[in-house]
This record gives C-alpha cells, structure tokens and sequence, in this order.
C-alpha cells in the first residue's frame, strides 16, 4: 500500500502559524554539528524528520538557514514559524556557551518568500517569527516512501534547535512543548489553554496540567475557587465537566468547599447529584 503526505500550506499573514507536519518533536542529547547557511544536500539526516534530507532534489533548491540567539536567563522559546507545527527536533551541544542556534531546513520551487526571522524578547522568553509582510507564504509538498517527490513554493520544512548542554529552556510550538519541561505549567498558562478550543483539547489540557507536575516532581494543589473557574470552562455539556472534577478534586486543598462548587458548576440537579456521589459527598 503506498503512504504518501501531501501537506498544502496558505497563509496570508506573517505572524501566523499555519499547516501541520505529521511528525512529532524530538529531543537529543547529540552533539551534532551545526550546519551553516547554504545549500546542503548532502548533510545526514537529522532524527525526527518525516523524509529524506540527504535525497532532496537539487531543483528544491534544498538548504539549512542558521540564526543564533543569546541564551542567558532564557527560560522558555516560542516558535512561531509558518509552515512549522511540529517538525522540530531540540538537541545539546557542549561547544555552545550562552548561545543557541535554530536551524530551518527549506526548500523552494518557484515563487515564494520564506519570510524574515525576528526575535522578540518578554522578560525570560524569547517569541521565533518568520514575517512575511504582504508576501503570501505559500507551499505545498509531497513525501513518498520518505521521498520528496513534489514541492511548490518556498517551504519551512524541519527545524532543529541547539541549545547548551547545561540549559534549561523549554521549547513549544503551536502551545505544545517539544523539550524536557522544566518547571510545571502554571495555573494562568492553563487557563489560557481553555479559552479556545474543544471540550476534548480542553481535557488534553488539563491531563497535561496535571503531568507537568509529575514529571518535575512537584506537588499540586488547587483552591475550591480554581476548581470552579476550570469546570466552568467546559461548554454545552456535562460529560467532560465529570472527568475533569474526577481528575483534578483530589488537589483542591479546602475539600470543604467540593459541594459548593459542584452546585456552582453543573447544570440540572441530577448532575449535580451525579458529580456529588462521584466525589464521595452522600
């Protein structure tokens, strides 16, 4: 059976991110070498990416785009990068000292802008854009068997990020992180994950939430009043409102309050009674 990509990506403004590659981030401890900007065909294949970089055809123009940033205090990099969602590989390197360097892997067929990379600096973060002004950034591309057999227009492809052996920085892309986490998710970084989308991204959310602190081994606990504040996000339906009161009620640190919220938070009394018994209020 043939398996075959075919990604298209459009968008007319610069500081969005659009399209999906259906891979996910990698992290390495490698030390790789870093690329210089130019063409690159013959470079080995960087872990993580869905075709063949060493086989691109030498009419896509295939080459490694380099950019370096100031890495000190750095906690948390953001990539904004049109045509890039998940094509992102973090590796380590000891030969860098307080600097980092992000590689875009690209390739042009045609008419195109691959848009200009800006830094933008908010307190120990650092947003990566790439603007395109009024220029269309289109592309469209197809891999066959990890081939790239067609392309049109100047294309984002992959990106590798190397940061110092000894950083701690997390890196994310389109809100989901592609690093080892560092530091938990705050509560103020959830909230805003469940102001936008499906009831099942929201649950997503919340499962990650609670991961973040499992896996940098810190304790979490929750007011009664952020409990509410959390359900009350959950829209048309009781059911994710359940799994999300199952799942988070544990923390919630004055459990006096449970019953107040739950009356707060569902809709008709037999769900409330329902979310009661869940709980373990009679």
């Amino acid at each position: 059976m043939r398996n075959y990509l075919f990604l298209i990506f459009l968008c007319l403004f610069g500081l969005v991110s659009c399209g999906k590659n259906n891979e996910s981030g990698t992290s390495s401890k490698d030390d790789d070498d870093i690329s210089n900007d130019g063409t690159n065909v013959n470079q080995q294949n960087v872990q993580g990416m869905h075709f063949d970089w060493g086989n691109v055809p030498a009419q896509f123009d295939p080459h490694v785009h380099k950019e370096e940033f100031d890495s000190r205090g750095l906690t948390r990099l953001n990539l904004m990068i049109i045509g890039i969602e998940n094509a992102i590989q973090v590796t380590f390197s000891n030969h860098l000292v307080d600097r980092g360097v992000i590689e875009f892997y690209r390739a042009r067929n045609g008419e195109g802008s691959f848009g200009t990379i800006r830094f933008r600096e908010n307190y120990n973060n650092l947003d990566v854009m790439n603007y395109t002004g009024n220029t269309a950034y289109q592309c469209s591309s197809r891999v066959y068997q990890r081939q790239l057999i067609e392309l049109q227009g100047a294309c984002n492809l992959f990106i590798r990020i190397t940061l110092p052996a000894s950083s701690q920085i997390e890196i994310y892309s389109s809100g989901r992180i592609f690093s080892k986490r560092y530091s938990p998710m705050g509560f103020d970084q959830l909230m805003e994950r469940l102001n936008s989308g499906f009831n099942q991204d929201k649950f997503e959310a919340i499962e990650e939430y609670i991961s973040s602190y499992r896996q940098t081994d810190r304790s979490l606990s929750l007011s009664s009043f952020q409990l509410e504040k959390i359900l009350k996000k959950f829209t048309f339906t009781d059911d994710f409102k359940y799994s999300a009161l199952i799942e988070l009620y544990s923390y919630v640190l004055d459990q006096r309050n449970l019953e107040q919220v739950i009356n707060n938070s569902f809709s008709f009394a037999s769900n409330r009674e329902k979310a009661k018994r869940m709980v373990g209020i009679s």
